[in-house]
C-alpha cells in the first residue's frame, strides 16, 4: 500500500525534513524537563516552578538557558 499517494519525491523529502525539524526541539524540551525533575531543589521549589515556566513559555531558549547555565547549580538527587 502506498501511503504517499500522488506525492513526488520532492514533497516526500520536504515532509521528512519538516518532521525532523519539529522532533529535535521537542526532544530537547522533554530531555530538559526530565533532567529538571532529577535535580535536588530542596528549599528551592519556587525556583523549579520558575524554570518550568521558562521552559514552557520560551521552549528552545529556556531549555538552552537551563542546560547551559542553571543546571550546574543544582545537584542530582
Amino acid at each position: 500500500m502506498n501511503v504517499f499517494i500522488n506525492l513526488g519525491s520532492q514533497e516526500i523529502v520536504l515532509l521528512l525534513v519538516l518532521g525532523i525539524v519539529w522532533i529535535i526541539p521537542f526532544a530537547l524540551i522533554i530531555y530538559t524537563l526530565i533532567d529538571l525533575f532529577k535535580r535536588d531543589f530542596t528549599n528551592k521549589s519556587m525556583e523549579r516552578i520558575l524554570i518550568i515556566f521558562l521552559i514552557a513559555f520560551v521552549p528552545i531558549l529556556g531549555s538552552l538557558i537551563y542546560l547551559l547555565g542553571l543546571r550546574k547549580e543544582y545537584p542530582l538527587k
